[in-house]
């Protein structure tokens, strides 16, 4: 591996398409469309990692029956996903959603207490990170009903949703921010999500449960469903693609 560092007014990156077999392409969207510019061999092709967008879904009934040492393991997990990248990794969940129950009230106190806490041990939060939130809260509110659920402080942030807007992703922020939204079955989501969506961070769904959901609604969207705390565990196959056969050209002899 060659990694190459050059001003972003340089030509470097027409000579490096120029002669590309495969160009890969991982940045933003912007990013993406600036490179796009220089071109590539006729045979050639672009495989992109473009602007991507990340949910999360729980399962209030298995927060509750789950043991202390389970829901500090949940907590330490999510703040893997979050924080520790600040949400700026693509596959960070931003909005949470919850299936309706009777026991949702606790089971929502007992899952954010125990990510605070988790939180409040490992995490520097900086000044600008908590006018970015706050700035961030006042423009979802300009835009949509919600509820600011409270917290001991602004480590976590959390706007209740009364609504689903279809472009909720337009509202993302970084550094423990999120929406949550109460369901009555994961259907719910399907309005929308989009080709942008890709990764769905679980907790308390059967993988059975998980296959029928994508099956039936058959997305754009969401190339990943995995348990929380494996969404920036990187795979082969990411984005849909599956890397190794993209990748490869295969000669035939008959």
């Amino acid at each position: 591996i060659a990694l190459v560092r050059y001003d972003r007014t340089s030509d470097v990156s027409a000579y490096f398409s120029s002669i590309a077999n495969v160009r890969i392409i991982w940045g933003g969207d912007a990013t993406i469309q600036t490179i796009r510019q220089n071109a590539i061999p006729a045979r050639s092709f672009d495989v992109c990692f473009a602007d991507r967008y990340s949910i999360g879904a729980i399962n209030p009934m298995a927060i509750m029956k789950a043991g202390d040492a389970e829901i500090k393991k949940l907590a330490e997990a999510f703040y893997n996903d979050t924080y520790l990248f600040d949400q700026n990794a693509c596959s960070a969940p931003h909005t949470i959603f919850w299936l309706s129950d009777e026991c949702l009230k606790e089971a929502k106190n007992r899952f954010w207490t125990a990510v605070h806490e988790c939180v409040s041990a490992k995490y520097q939060l900086q000044a600008v990170m908590s006018v970015d939130k706050l700035t961030a809260f006042y423009r979802q509110a300009i835009c949509m009903n919600i509820k600011e659920e409270q917290m001991p402080d602004n480590m976590v942030v959390r706007a209740e949703l009364s609504e689903l807007p279809k472009n909720i992703e337009d509202f993302r922020c970084t550094c423990g921010y999120f929406s949550e939204k109460t369901i009555q079955s994961l259907d719910e989501i399907t309005p929308i999500v989009t080709i942008k969506y890709q990764t769905l961070g679980y907790y308390g769904f059967e993988r059975k449960e998980l296959v029928e959901f994508v099956r039936r609604n058959r997305f754009l969207g969401l190339d990943r469903v995995v348990p929380m705390g494996e969404t920036t565990a990187f795979a082969l196959t990411w984005d849909g693609y599956n890397l190794i056969d993209t990748f490869t050209r295969r000669p035939s002899v008959l």
